[in-house]
């Protein structure tokens, strides 16, 4: 009997950039008919067709949807290839077209109004995570921050952006795709950018270290060393871990459904207002 040859898995390059190809097609047409498309709904659909695209590399964990508004994080993501361990935590915006503006980027909640970026600032300092902003766009300015110069526009459909340094663009009055568009960078490049030299974790730091305008002396390795150039100096870089933390850990051993469930439900109160956690893993194959 002849064995068929198993094809190759599609990459995690390639995934990340064809969703952000998606996204940007999904907000045009959406915008054409007049169409609502929120920034759940895009996260909902970007995680789930990461996760089935690659089952074995990528973990989600959605909870329930608790008071997202103190924290404003989305998702919890930790990267990591089988030794050290990054965390980010996760905001999602969408540019409302019609303004070039990210609207919701001066959201303020609570009693004392306080601003969500404050609050996704500090839960991540709380956590030791480097707090991002995603960014769902269609689209773009002249302004093209990325590895590979001759990048397909539609990449910007689905940026990444360093939240303090977002943070003091829009403390000086900029929430617009002007401003915006020279501190961010695509989503892909966390992935994509030094694809086989170096590995997932360092290729995730380093491309928020770019977002972030850190010195070319940047060392992934000394996460305390002062390097961010831009308005603002108390900027956390990315702290890379020998585990990742206690309920993470918990997460990842549930080994069916219902033991996943309960799972969740434990350690609900770690986790915090987060609706989802997301691990990523190096595939062996894409090892440096």
């Amino acid at each position: 009997m002849v064995k068929i040859p198993k094809l190759p898995s599609t990459s995690l390059c390639k995934s990340f950039s064809d969703q952000a190809i998606v996204i940007w097609t999904q907000l045009v047409r959406a915008h054409s008919l007049g169409i609502l498309r929120d920034e759940e709904t895009i996260t909902n659909d970007l995680l789930l067709t990461l996760q089935s695209a690659h089952p074995t590399e990528i973990a989600t964990f959605q909870f329930r949807k608790v008071e997202e508004k103190f924290t404003g994080a989305d998702w919890e993501w930790w990267i990591t290839d089988g030794t050290r361990w990054v965390g980010f935590l996760v905001q999602a915006k969408i540019l409302n077209r019609n303004s070039g503006k990210y609207t919701t980027l001066h959201h303020k909640v609570g009693a004392f109004r306080t601003p969500q970026i404050k609050l996704l600032i500090a839960e991540a300092e709380r956590k030791r995570v480097v707090p991002i902003y995603i960014f769902y766009n269609y689209t773009w300015s002249t302004v093209i921050n990325c590895c590979d110069p001759g990048i397909d526009t539609r990449q910007f459909g689905c940026t990444v952006a360093h939240a303090n340094v977002v943070q003091n663009h829009v403390g000086q009055g900029g929430a617009g795709l002007p401003t915006l568009a020279d501190i961010s960078l695509p989503l892909r490049c966390m992935v994509c950018c030094d694809e086989g030299s170096i590995s997932l974790p360092d290729r995730a730091a380093r491309a928020v270290a770019r977002a972030a305008r850190v010195s070319t002396t940047f060392n992934p390795y000394a996460p305390d060393k002062a390097g961010m150039a831009g308005p603002g100096s108390d900027i956390r870089e990315p702290i890379f871990l020998d585990s990742p933390p206690p309920y993470v850990e918990r997460l990842l051993k549930s080994k069916n459904t219902e033991e996943r469930r309960r799972v969740i439900r434990e350690v609900l109160n770690e986790v915090g207002a987060v609706r989802s956690v997301v691990v990523m893993r190096q595939s062996p194959r894409q090892s440096p």
